[in-house]
C-alpha cells in the first residue's frame, strides 16, 4: 500500500449504507478528538494522495525523509491504538472507526500492525523531544504504542456543529 488512489476514500450512498450495515458486526476503534479530525481531513482529501493510514514501510520513510516509500512527499498520518485492541485484530481484517457517540464514520482495511518508537519519531519529525512543543507533547504523552495502516473507506464524514456550514473540502 504505498499511496492510495484518491477515489478510494469516497463511497456513494449505496456503498456507504452497505459498509455501515456490515460495520455493526466488526470490531471497532473509538476515535479520540485528534483521530476524528485526522479522519475528516483524510476523507475530504486534505491528505491527498493518501486514502488511508500509513503502513510501516511508508511510515519509516516518512519519519526519516518526509516521503512515502514511492517517493511522494507526505506527513506521518497514523492511527494509534492500544496494545490490547491490536491483540484482537489481524492483518487482513476490517475494523469500524467510530466517533465518541459510537457512530461508525469509516472502515479500515487493516494492512499492517506495528509498534513504534515515539522518541525516535519526535526527534525525526519535530527535531526535538522537548514536551513544550505541542506535537511532541501529543506524541509522547498521548499517542498509543501500536499503529494500524491500511485503506480507509468513508461512511459518514465527521461533523462539527460549531462550524457547520463553514467547513469545506480542499476541492470545494
Amino acid at each position: 500500500m504505498t499511496s492510495f488512489a484518491v477515489e478510494s476514500r469516497r463511497n456513494d450512498d449505496a456503498d456507504a449504507s452497505a459498509l455501515k450495515q456490515r460495520s455493526v458486526a466488526l470490531p471497532g476503534w473509538d476515535l479520540d478528538a485528534r483521530q476524528l479530525r485526522d479522519l475528516e481531513l483524510l476523507l475530504n482529501g486534505a491528505f491527498s494522495p493518501l486514502a488511508g493510514y500509513l503502513v510501516r514501510r511508508d511510515y519509516e520513510r516518512v519519519v526519516s525523509e518526509a516521503r512515502l516509500a514511492d517517493g511522494t512527499p507526505s506527513s506521518p498520518l497514523t492511527l494509534d491504538v492500544s496494545e490490547a485492541f491490536a491483540a484482537t485484530i489481524a492483518i487482513g481484517s476490517e475494523i469500524a472507526l467510530r466517533d465518541s457517540q459510537g457512530v461508525t464514520r469509516a472502515m479500515l482495511d487493516v494492512e499492517d500492525i506495528y509498534w513504534t518508537d515515539h522518541l525516535h519519531e519526535a526527534r525525526a519529525v519535530f527535531s526535538t523531544t522537548d514536551r513544550t512543543h505541542p506535537g511532541v507533547a501529543a506524541l509522547l504523552d498521548h499517542a498509543r504504542p501500536v499503529y494500524l495502516g491500511g485503506r480507509v473507506r468513508g461512511i459518514r464524514t465527521p461533523t462539527h456543529d460549531a462550524l457547520a456550514g463553514r467547513r469545506g473540502a480542499p476541492r470545494d
